[in-house]
């Protein structure tokens, strides 16, 4: 699934045998007045009694997990590899701020790029859905099910 964004960027959801990737792709540079920052609000409800996953953000090389009341990880919002066209590559920084997670790529490796870039993050495990707007999504963008592939 491929949805095209403004400023020549696309995102896609590839599904997988453990997640899905989240792939953002910018065909090319973009004027910025600093860092790259990719933002996305999470609806943290848990799977099957909506009450909400606690987040714990790891480290940007190990992510972000997501866990159930009962602790076990509900869900993994991984490292988000970032590379260029000349195979260049670095891990993006990921910040969690309240509902709000964003990835950020620094502007100084975005500024020596060669394009397209692509900014890769996967998501692995439980039952998820991404969908753009406040609330819950009846119909989302992009959903996921492990029990129910």
């Amino acid at each position: 699934m491929r949805y095209r964004r403004p400023h020549g960027i696309s995102e896609e959801y590839v599904a997988g045998e453990r997640g899905v990737e989240q792939v953002f792709v910018l065909s090319e540079p973009l004027e910025l007045d600093g860092d790259l920052e990719i933002v996305g609000r999470l609806d943290n409800r848990g799977e099957t009694d909506g009450r909400p996953l606690v987040a714990v953000p790891l480290s940007s090389a190990e992510g972000i997990v997501f866990l159930a009341q009962d602790g076990r990880v509900a869900l993994r919002y991984g490292r988000a590899l970032v590379y260029d066209r000349a195979g260049r590559q670095v891990t993006a920084v990921l910040r969690l701020e309240g509902k709000l997670l964003s990835i950020v790529v620094l502007q100084a490796w975005l500024a020596e790029a060669v394009y397209p870039v692509t900014v890769d993050p996967p998501i692995e495990g439980g039952n998820f859905a991404l969908g753009w707007g406040s609330g819950r999504e009846p119909r989302p963008d992009v959903a996921y099910n492990s029990t129910d592939q």
